[in-house]
């Protein structure tokens, strides 16, 4: 398994719905996602919600996004945050198409 710092992702809009949120890999770790365009992510261990990789995860935006992380970011206080204090979390690959996602 490797494991991996990654920090928060918003679109500018903080939609309390937890629309426009997602995780930043960064450039250097999008190797991880390589040969996918699909994959399974868990939060924490809990249930677990299939995340979309975008065309541009692969040129400019090596984020990915979802509403679940958007609603899970609000219920656990990590969203809104002031410009340039994006919270930090680890971000673990189980397997080629598994995902853990955990606070840092």
């Amino acid at each position: 398994m490797e494991k991996i710092n990654v920090s928060s992702w918003n679109d500018g809009k903080h939609d309390t719905r937890g629309n426009g949120y997602g995780i930043r890999v960064g450039k250097k770790n999008r190797y991880l996602f390589e040969n996918i365009t699909e994959f399974e992510l868990s939060i924490e261990g809990n249930n677990s919600f299939n995340v979309s990789l975008s065309p541009g995860f692969w040129r400019n935006c090596p984020e990915f996004r979802n509403s679940n992380i958007g609603k899970w970011m609000h219920e656990n206080n990590f969203a809104p945050w002031r410009k340039g204090e994006n919270p930090k979390f680890i971000l673990t690959k189980i397997s080629a198409e598994k995902f853990r996602l955990d606070r840092v």
